[in-house]
């Protein structure tokens, strides 16, 4: 084939000029009775991004395949040339030549031009959806993959790329959850932190105050004892007072008890002296 060529291969950017050069002259002998038809005016073109940014997926899925139907043949093959030159392959969404090609075929299902067009920048576009993957833009890599099963269901590297497009989102769940999961251990560590700080001054806070009323009260309590000591010992001074009083007023007592009772015997013998016999 032209566009598989050693000079195409080697120079990749004219890979799209290529096909167009192709595809203009294959379209030459085969699309006489489309060109004498009346002119239709051309449906504007807007671009998918620009769409996309205000409007849903779903709505532009939907204006985009309105637009497509109500495009002839004819302008579906020129949009179709002008996405290639552009670049515009499987992307955006409703602008881009595989969707025009597959729209031609919808219309006239026995195009050649199409149907060869579709063939040829098949691996390249497959190309597309492989760099999508990496990009982690899943949801178009989809998108992209189910417009070649439209060109080619039976094409082998479509299995691949539905491989490569699972494993892909399988690796990104698993790496999300690995980074949720860090980033709760992270918080987990750090709240315990703080409530270990939070701890640690609230004992510091105890201990010191159990420090201050410690010695506060033994002041208090060694006071208390000395008071009650000197107290005690008041009490014991005057208890030994009272003692040796009491013990004074008793001896003077039995002595002039005992000098009263010795005067009547005196009186009674009347000084004489008493013999005693031997």
């Amino acid at each position: 084939m032209a566009i598989e060529s050693a000079f195409l291969r080697a120079h990749p950017h004219l890979v799209a000029s290529v096909v167009v050069v192709l595809l203009s002259a294959a379209l030459a002998g085969c699309s006489s009775s489309h060109r004498s038809a009346p002119p239709v005016a051309k449906a504007p073109i807007v671009p998918a991004k620009t769409a996309s940014a205000s409007i849903p997926s779903a709505a532009v899925a939907l204006k985009a395949a309105d637009r497509l139907a109500a495009m002839s043949v004819d302008q579906l093959m020129d949009q179709a040339q002008k996405a290639l030159q552009g670049n515009r392959l499987v992307a955006p969404a409703g602008d881009n030549a595989f969707e025009y090609y597959l729209e031609v075929l919808q219309k006239s299902p026995h195009n050649r031009a199409a149907q060869s067009a579709l063939r040829e920048t098949f691996p390249y576009g497959a190309q597309i959806v492989d760099q999508t993957i990496h990009k982690k833009n899943f949801a178009e890599a989809r998108r992209e993959i189910g417009l070649l099963a439209k060109a080619d269901p039976t094409d082998y590297t479509l299995t691949i790329l539905r491989s490569k497009l699972n494993a892909a989102r399988t690796l990104a769940a698993q790496q999300q959850k690995t980074k949720q999961d860090a980033a709760q251990m992270q918080t987990a560590a750090a709240a315990a932190q703080a409530q270990q700080v939070e701890q640690n001054a609230t004992g510091r806070g105890r201990a010191e105050a159990g420090v201050g009323t410690g010695c506060c009260g033994g002041g208090a309590e060694t006071a208390a004892g000395t008071a009650s000591g000197r107290s005690a010992g008041g009490r014991s001074q005057n208890r030994n007072a009272h003692r040796e009083s009491q013990r004074a007023d008793g001896a003077h007592g039995t002595g002039e008890v005992s000098a009263a009772g010795c005067a009547p015997r005196r009186a009674g013998l009347g000084g004489r002296r008493v013999h005693r016999q031997p």
